[in-house]
């Protein structure tokens, strides 16, 4: 993936300048010789436009530290002149000329030197999975609504009032009148249950309903509701 700019920043080099020493590498103080270092710095991600039908291509630009080096310095500023100069007229590149922070540098363990930062956008193309063909119509199953209601009552069969009732984790919920009396809003039916959470007092119960219950009350007791 990343190999394929790789060797198109070679080859652009290459195109600049003739044949050249190409070293991927951080700069460094023992190069023998002229010619570029080039040091995959970093990496950015370009978000694709908001709006767009398709799924647009993964676009990264990878960002990369040129340096040149040579005896004669002389000789590395023109090479990494040329280069600088072809790479802000360029179409496919943009360059960035600023000087780097002198910690960067002491990372490397060399004395700052001239540099730029070349960006290459790499695009990565992302499958699209397209959805498969309805062969059938569509079949819409109707689920049947029980009601649910009942009474909470404390000891000696005592109505409790304001009890909560909620169907968890995240039901419909009621509270009992001063009979104690409650009706949750309509439940789907069907097999299985239900579980409700009844809070009296700061006690509470977990209770599991059966969802087809045939419309009989449901009554909740706390025996014990003593702090």
């Amino acid at each position: 993936m990343f190999d394929q700019a790789d060797r198109e920043i070679e080859t652009w080099i290459e195109s600049v300048l003739g044949a050249v020493k190409v070293i991927f590498a951080a700069p460094g103080g023992s190069q023998q010789g002229s010619g570029v270092n080039i040091h995959l710095m970093a990496l950015d991600h370009k978000p694709p436009p908001t709006r767009s039908k398709t799924l647009p291509p993964l676009t990264i630009i990878l960002r990369y530290l040129i340096t040149a080096f040579a005896a004669d310095d002389r000789k590395s500023h023109t090479m990494l002149g040329k280069l600088v100069v072809n790479a802000l007229s360029s179409a496919r590149f943009e360059a960035e000329v600023a000087p780097l922070d002198p910690a960067t540098w002491r990372a490397f363990g060399v004395a700052p030197r001239p540099c730029f930062v070349l960006c290459v956008p790499l695009n990565i193309e992302r499958p699209t999975q397209r959805a498969k063909p309805v062969t059938k119509p569509p079949v819409i199953e109707k689920v049947p609504l029980e009601p649910l209601s009942g009474r909470v009552f404390g000891p000696s069969d005592t109505p409790i009032a304001d009890a909560r009732i909620e169907v968890v984790p995240q039901g419909p919920s009621t509270q009992t009148d001063y009979r104690g009396r409650f009706e949750l809003a309509p439940l789907p039916g069907g097999a299985g249950f239900h579980e409700l959470r009844v809070t009296a007092r700061d006690k509470q119960r977990l209770i599991k309903v059966a969802r087809e219950n045939d419309g009989e009350p449901l009554v909740v007791r706390f025996d014990n509701l003593e702090g």
